[in-house]
């Protein structure tokens, strides 16, 4: 049409290249929307647990869908199942455990080396002992001397603690707003 009329002299070559700009525009628009469709494929595809495939879809019941009503509750009860909610309980675990075995430190322990245990048999520690008595006293005294060094891991587990606490607060007050926003957007869909 538009070059019908340049013919006809209503209109000039301008309008011609400007309509041809926007058919091509149109066509890489069109290319970038088919990649982004199998990028999303893949997406699904990758959350339902198998390799890339075309996913069926209905163009015609599009405009009717209608999510399921969602009975939430409370949106702490879907904050339970959550991977990243879980990561950070067991993290907060974890930084107790730390706390535990810093402190455990602390006191003096006995332990059975493996030298120990494979020279048992030896005669020489019936006869000479002080080497069996050195390695028991070096046990018994670590504490005492490294007490700097206990006491700083002990901080530092401590301190891993509180991150661990803070990072948990984030996580779970993150979760609760996606959820919140999520339901809401169920909602305003239904009602809308």
């Amino acid at each position: 049409v538009v070059n019908d009329l340049k013919k006809n002299a209503r209109s000039n070559k301008l309008a011609v290249k400007r309509f041809e700009a926007q058919i091509l525009k149109t066509q890489g628009m069109q290319y970038d929307i088919k990649q982004k469709i199998t990028e999303t494929e893949n997406k699904i595809n990758y959350l339902v647990g198998r390799f890339p495939q075309p996913v069926q879809r209905d163009q015609d019941s599009f405009d009717k869908l209608v999510p399921q009503t969602v009975y939430a509750g409370i949106p702490a009860d879907l904050l339970e199942n959550r991977p990243d909610i879980k990561q950070a309980e067991y993290e907060l675990a974890a930084s107790k455990l730390d706390i535990k075995s810093a402190k455990a430190r602390f006191y003096p322990s006995l332990d059975i080396a493996a030298g120990v245990g494979f020279q048992a048999f030896d005669p020489t520690y019936l006869i000479k002992p002080e080497a069996f008595l050195s390695s028991l006293v070096g046990e018994l005294t670590a504490p005492l001397i490294n007490k700097r060094a206990i006491k700083a891991a002990y901080y530092n587990a401590n301190a891993r603690q509180v991150q661990a606490v803070y990072h948990y607060e984030q996580t779970i007050l993150g979760a609760y707003i996606e959820v919140a926003n999520q339901l809401s957007k169920i909602k305003n869909l239904e009602n809308g």
